[in-house]
């Protein structure tokens, strides 16, 4: 019999399931274990609470920019932008690590380099370097889940 509390009880991250750890300063970094498969999920601007598209305007970088849902028209060419999403277990708290631009990179640079695959055990540890101008740097590191 479950109780009310695991039932209906505050969920980490509210509506969105886990929550997602912040990198605020250079030298922020977090370690997790992976505890399910990676999924893709959609990209979502929290501020307007609406999902991101990339629409072909004519606009933009050869054409295409990235606009939140209900700000273009249906009709032009456009699809979802969608990040991976790691669910790991960081000091005992269920959260999720989101891989989109930069870090996204350096997660695929790092599966390249050590051919360790993205599944359940697998240690993944995410740093802040530095700022480039505005965008945020990071390190990705994998260690892979003991046999």
């Amino acid at each position: 019999m479950a109780t009310y509390e695991e039932l209906f009880g505050k969920k980490s991250g509210g509506n969105f399931g886990p929550s997602q750890p912040k990198w605020d300063e250079p030298g922020d970094k977090h370690v997790g274990v992976m505890t399910g498969e990676p999924t893709e999920v959609p990209q979502r601007d929290f501020t307007a609470k609406a999902d991101k598209f990339m629409v072909k305007t004519g606009g933009g970088q050869k054409g295409w920019e990235p606009k939140n849902e209900g700000d273009f028209d249906k009709e032009l060419d456009h699809f979802a932008l969608t990040q991976l999403s790691v669910p790991v277990d960081i000091d005992g708290q269920a959260h999720v690590i989101l891989f989109t631009g930069q870090r996204e990179e350096a997660l695929k640079d790092e599966m390249k380099e050590t051919g360790i695959s993205l599944v359940a055990g697998t240690t993944v540890g995410v740093k802040f370097l530095r700022l480039k101008g505005k965008q945020k740097i990071y390190s990705v590191k994998l260690v892979a889940a003991a046999e």
